[in-house]
């Protein structure tokens, strides 16, 4: 699996507060620019006019001369937008060797998932898993582990701002609730409890089914 040529967008986010580094041999990209406030509130106005006007493949991002370069700027509208359809995304890593895409690729496609998947490389150590339905996203993340022809592969939230030199925080967890009475066995009232310390993922089959009186489980994540 080879990893993919290194590409830098130059992308400048407009919710990022200005930064600025005089030793230019280490500074980023975004630290080397020093922006005029006024170029700044431009670009916010533009990126979000785009956005309630309704983005479409046309334009996103607002372009503008700076220090003689020509940054991109994002809005936060802009950058929610492009990573919402990757709601169920996960990010596999490989510490340690990994199979090839193809062998990697019919190993998924044998888990039996109900609305299919798609990877790619991220890196030479991650890959970046898409996958399309809320169970096979909650059934692929909490087992947190996968071997593939013995090649171990954990498994991380992907998110838009996702480093994979730093992972991700935060993780899937089972939380029991107790003491609660039979007719408030319903996904939405169970969800709402369970969104008080985390974002609710799936029930357990018990739950679901109602056979479990006592404790109920809900697969929340969390930070």
């Amino acid at each position: 699996m080879e990893p993919p040529p290194t590409v830098d967008p130059q992308v400048l986010p407009v919710s990022d507060p200005e930064t600025s580094n005089n030793n230019l041999n280490t500074s980023t990209y975004a630290q080397k620019l020093k922006v005029n406030p006024r170029t700044k509130e431009l670009a916010s106005r533009a990126t979000k006019k785009a956005f309630v006007q309704g983005i479409d493949s046309n334009v996103i991002g607002f372009s503008a001369i700076v220090n003689g370069r020509k940054p991109i700027f994002l809005s936060k509208e802009e950058d929610d937008f492009m990573a919402a359809p990757h709601q169920y995304s996960l990010v596999g890593k490989f510490s340690h060797g990994y199979p090839s895409m193809i062998r990697l690729r019919a190993k998924f496609a044998a888990l039996g998932l109900k609305n299919g998947f798609k990877i790619g490389v991220l890196d030479h150590k991650h890959v970046w898993i898409r996958l399309f339905d809320a169970n096979d996203y909650a059934r692929v993340w909490m087992k947190q582990t996968w071997y593939f022809d013995s090649f171990l592969m954990r498994v991380m939230k992907w998110t838009h701002d996702f480093d994979p030199n730093e992972g991700s925080p935060i993780m899937p967890i089972w939380i029991k609730v107790l003491g609660l009475r039979p007719h408030w066995f319903h996904k939405q009232f169970l969800y709402h409890v369970a969104s008080l310390i985390g974002k609710p993922l799936k029930l357990d089959e018990a739950t679901k089914k109602k056979i479990q009186c006592l404790q109920e489980y809900v697969l929340k994540s969390m930070y």
